[in-house]
């Protein structure tokens, strides 16, 4: 009777629905969360990505202060119509 070596269905079950698993290195700061999302991955569980919030009024303000945008000032009411028309859709967007 031969004895040792590998055995079928010998060792620990698979944890993992998506089959076999390797080593990979991350920093250990994130080890955790990534190791959090490859289980909701592995379960078929949808991610949920924190939305991203955006001051447009500012952004807007930035742009008609660039020179370039106004021709040196010239079309900045044009220019401030379009831009709040354009936020305003941007936010319904985003509702």
């Amino acid at each position: 009777m031969p004895r040792g070596g590998a055995r079928q269905n010998s060792g620990p079950s698979p944890n993992w629905r998506h089959g076999k698993t390797r080593t990979i290195r991350v920093p250990i700061a994130l080890a955790d969360q990534i190791l959090e999302l490859a289980k909701k991955l592995d379960e078929g569980q949808p991610l949920e990505i924190a939305p991203r919030t955006v001051d447009y009024e500012a952004l807007g303000t930035d742009v008609l202060k660039d020179p370039f945008v106004t021709r040196k000032g010239k079309d900045s009411g044009s220019v401030k119509r379009t831009i709040t028309a354009f936020i305003l859709r941007l936010k319904q967007i985003e509702t």
